[in-house]
């Protein structure tokens, strides 16, 4: 708040890793937590690798693109169960008119922590380098 008084045009961001652990409990708070941050204007949510390895079904009810409903999660190369239900990248433009790109990925060291069975995983490197024209 104190910067937004201070005349700074503040876009909310997060990085994910909201869990830590894996079982009813954490999807329940995984859920308050995107819900809260859908609430107070977040622009941009990434996963983090302990989210992705939550029920593929709650992940995927809780941060898919549903009908004209966005979502702010975003991910160049992790997606559950469908590959267009989270975007690659957002734009989200300025009130001065400036926009700005944003993305996430999770990187290949990561990836070996998460159960592959509903997430769908792309080389960090390969899904930036096809993104990249598309962010200019």
């Amino acid at each position: 708040m104190e910067l937004r008084e201070r005349g700074w045009e503040v876009i909310p961001l997060d990085v994910g890793n909201q869990v830590r652990r894996y079982n009813r409990q954490a999807e329940i708070k995984f859920q308050m937590t995107v819900y809260g941050l859908k609430e107070i204007g977040y622009q941009a949510i990434s996963f983090g690798a302990d989210d992705l390895r939550l029920s593929a079904m709650n992940l995927f009810a809780e941060t898919a693109a549903m009908g004209d409903q966005s979502t702010p999660f975003v991910s160049a190369n992790a997606s559950i169960l469908d590959p267009s239900a989270i975007p690659s990248f957002k734009v989200i433009e300025l009130s001065s008119g400036k926009k700005i790109g944003v993305t996430s990925v999770i990187g290949a060291d990561w990836q070996s922590k998460i159960p592959k069975q509903d997430v769908l995983l792309q080389d960090p490197v390969e899904a930036l380098t096809k993104l990249d024209p598309e962010l200019r």
